[in-house]
């Protein structure tokens, strides 16, 4: 089994200072990006204020629902460090941009964090098929569990940021068949 992923090598990103410019950040400064689609995305936003300080920065992928992008927008306009994107399809520019992604433990998340080597914090699954991505995402050392975002996400978050990046964590692509085992064993 293949997972339908490019290699890092393959995959056109920007690069970080070029994404940073764009978006009017500080590519010095530590950025958090809050990714899952609009209605795990708008889940999560009760926990944003807690993640923006003055030395962090916060994408939100917001995704393709405008009234939860233009709400969110609204909430946030005053806010320095804080951008909102809706859908897009330069998402791996964003991915590559940030120090640590917050997000469902989707099956494509997961590779594409593990493929980027990107410390990720995973949310609450969305549903049954995300349990065993999640299992299997935290073999990886540079991934972390926060539930339905309880009191562990500043912490995480705080673990995250102070981790040295270590190439030993990143797993091969070519183990994604696994994932795919354990996925298609939760369907039975």
């Amino acid at each position: 089994l293949h997972y339908p992923l490019r290699r890092q090598r393959q995959m056109c990103i920007r690069d970080r200072n070029e994404t940073a410019g764009e978006l009017g950040l500080n590519p010095g400064k530590p950025v958090i990006l809050i990714s899952g689609g609009g209605i795990s995305t708008a889940s999560m936003t009760r926990q944003i204020r807690e993640l923006t300080s003055q030395d962090r920065q916060v994408i939100i992928l917001a995704g393709k629902d405008r009234y939860f992008c233009d709400a969110i927008r609204k909430e946030y306009a005053e806010c320095d460090s804080v951008r909102v994107i809706g859908f897009t399809d330069q998402v791996q520019d964003y991915f590559a941009l940030a120090d640590i992604v917050v997000a469902k433990p989707g099956a494509s998340t997961v590779m594409e964090m593990e493929v980027l080597g990107k410390p990720c914090l995973l949310t609450f699954p969305a549903g049954p098929q995300e349990r065993g991505n999640l299992e299997y995402a935290l073999q990886n050392p540079s991934f972390r569990y926060a539930g339905r975002f309880s009191t562990r996400i500043e912490s995480s978050i705080r673990d995250l940021l102070e981790a040295s990046p270590n190439a030993a964590s990143r797993r091969r692509l070519e183990e994604t068949g696994e994932l795919v085992t354990q996925c298609l064993s939760l369907i039975g």
